[in-house]
């Protein structure tokens, strides 16, 4: 029953754009393809469902959610502290983007 519910809570997360892996190795691996593929730092976090890959603008999105139901929102500072893995792990490295302007 449990795996069930798990098995929809991460398929309606997916949904709204937020991408959840199974294991911790999974993550980190989708993690990194997504900062080489946007450029974005970006955090994993354990739930019980899975392990959510969270970047700037999902983070924000979440912390309207946190509003709505009255929990602090999440500092970028607090994310640090609370995920299992960031990428990249140092600074605010956000890469440039190689894309030619019109």
């Amino acid at each position: 029953m449990s795996n069930l519910i798990n098995q929809s809570l991460r398929k309606n997360i997916r949904k709204k754009g937020i991408p959840v892996a199974l294991t911790a190795l999974g993550a980190r691996m989708r993690c990194r393809m997504l900062y080489w593929k946007h450029g974005i730092p970006h955090w994993v976090f354990a739930e019980e469902y899975g392990f959510v890959i969270l970047n700037l603008t999902t983070v924000q999105g979440l912390n309207v959610a946190r509003k709505k139901h009255k929990i602090s929102r999440l500092r970028l500072r607090d994310m640090d502290r609370i995920c299992i893995f960031r990428y990249p792990r140092k600074g605010w490295l956000i890469k440039k983007s190689n894309q030619k302007k019109k």
